[in-house]
């Protein structure tokens, strides 16, 4: 077996920090969420739910959720012909 020489080296190295720069670049944002992209501290966009690349030493995401809630306030009423309303 062959020595790995100097530039098999500097080769592998330079594949390891290209590896960890951009794997974690990529993103997604789900149904029902919203990502805010800030770049250096200052927000520049929102982005819509998809698969996303953002060089991650730069910027930073914060994901808020959009999804529709419905809250049932139980109420009685009454019309103007007095009848009773309930909802």
């Amino acid at each position: 077996m062959k020595k790995l020489g100097v530039i098999g080296v500097v080769l592998i190295i330079i594949l390891g920090v290209t590896i960890t720069l951009i794997v974690p670049s990529f993103f997604t944002v789900r149904t029902g969420e919203i990502a805010a992209v800030r770049t250096f501290g200052v927000v520049n966009e929102a982005l819509p739910p998809g698969l996303y690349f953002r060089f991650w030493p730069v910027s930073d995401r914060i994901y808020y959720d959009e999804t529709v809630r419905q809250i049932h306030f139980p109420f009685s009423a009454y019309s103007i012909d007095a009848q009773n309303i309930q909802g």
